[in-house]
Formats: C-alpha cells, structure tokens, sequence
C-alpha cells in the first residue's frame, strides 16, 4: 500500500501581474529560471527504462474562504485544434469590486525518490506551436511560450530515504493568489484564457540551469470573464481565439 505525505506551499507572487517582472514567492525554494536562459546542455540524458514519466496538476480550486468571490462556470464542450488542455476552468467575477482570491494547485502524486527534487509552477497567455526545450524524460512537453512564460515559485520537493519505486508518493498542494484588479487589466487588453504546467527536476539539474532532465506536466487552463458567465458561443469563441498579448510576441 502507498504511503502519502502531504506537502504544502504558498506562493505569495501575484498571479496575472500586470508588470512583466515576477517575484519568487517569499515559500520558494533556489534560484528563479529565466525564460531568457539558454535551455539547451551540452548532453542530453538517457530516456529512463520502461518510458517516460509523467506529473501532472490534478486539480486548480478556489479556496474555500474565497468562493463567494468568483461564480464557477460551465465549460462546454469545444472543438481544439491543438494543444488542448487537460482541464479547462471557467470562472466569472465582479470587476467593480477589488479582491484577492486563493487558488489551490492539488498535484498528483509525485513519485518519492532518494535524490532531492525541485517543483516549478509555471504561467503564461500564450502556446508555443512547437516545444523550445528538449524534455526527453518526459512524456509531456512544455507548450507554454517561452517568450511570455512567467514562474510563479519553486518548491523543494524532499528527498525520501531509501525510496523505493511505488513505495512513497509525495502530495503538494500549491496556494497562489490572484488579484482581480490586475485581473480586470488584462481582459481589457483582450487576454482572458491563462495556461498553466508544472516542472520537476532534479535540484542539482535545477542549481546548474539544465532544464532537459525536466519532466513537464499536461496544460491546464483557467478562463475569465467580467460579471456573468460566457454561453456557449461567447465561450468558444474566446477559447479557441489567441490572447492579444500572444500577436505582439516577436517571432525571432
């Protein structure tokens, strides 16, 4: 039977910040990643024996204490053409009220091993059509544009002693804040679907800037709209559109 230890974090950054500059959260862990880092080592690693492995984000939830803050919307169901999310969110709000509003990132089981490890929650409005850092370990790869992709913490994910393989699994559930003001700034400029993946790698891959060993997870998404939920057609329209910010993105 496995055993679960349940790990928390809280990441103070401001999710959606209107400044292009993000702030570690004050809880994590090491030195932040630059998008602007070169990506690329000189070697890559060996596929692990048996595939690749994969993490994911099971769950993005409003805190309990915030709920009455955002109206959860239905999401029906839309036609992608690619890179569709695993989950998509659809959350509505009052724009005249100024608030700040908790999400919990619940990650899925994340399987122990004796070696310390580091977990990077990452953002961006837009995808990149073809991946920009080589993930061989990993069965999922970064679709997040790496020229608008924002980090919003690092967490240390402990190392378990004489780990062995299905014996353990590590819990992390993950707390960022959202502020609607900074919220309402972005929908204005007509960026109003968010993405979101994971990272984890190894801490010494992590200090030494070799993001090639990283295993990613799938993309979830949260989508916003001012006041009242979209119906269908408002929905679909906007999810399957490409956030603003996306056009003005150099090619180069």
């Amino acid at each position: 039977m496995k055993k679960s230890s349940k790990l928390k974090k809280t990441a103070s950054a401001l999710l959606l910040a209107t400044s292009p500059a993000w702030a570690n959260s004050k809880t994590a862990d090491g030195p932040a990643i630059s998008p602007n880092t070169p990506p690329f080592p000189q070697k890559s690693p060996k596929e692990a024996p048996g595939g690749k492995s994969q993490i994911n984000i099971a769950s993005i939830t409003v805190d309990k204490a915030d709920k009455r803050k955002l109206q959860n919307c239905s999401v029906p169901e839309v036609k992608l053409t690619k890179h569709r999310p695993e989950s998509i969110l659809s959350m509505a709000f009052d724009p005249k009220k100024r608030q700040v509003v908790t999400f919990k990132f619940e990650m899925g089981s994340i399987p122990s091993k004796s070696e310390e490890r580091v977990l990077v929650l990452l953002y961006s409005r837009c995808l990149s059509s073809q991946p920009k850092i080589k993930s061989p370990l990993s069965k999922t790869k970064l679709i997040l544009d790496v020229k608008d992709i924002k980090i919003l913490g690092n967490y240390t994910v402990p190392a378990i002693k004489n780990a062995k393989k299905g014996q353990e699994a590590m819990q992390m559930t993950i707390d960022v804040e959202l502020e609607t003001a900074k919220l309402m700034k972005q929908i204005q400029a007509n960026n109003d679907t968010f993405y979101f993946q994971a990272g984890l790698l190894s801490k010494t891959h992590f200090k030494k800037e070799n993001y090639s060993s990283t295993i990613f997870s799938p993309l979830t998404a949260i989508h916003f709209t001012p006041k009242t939920c979209p119906n269908k057609t408002q929905f679909t329209t906007r999810i399957t559109a490409e956030n603003a910010s996306c056009q003005q993105i150099p090619t180069k």
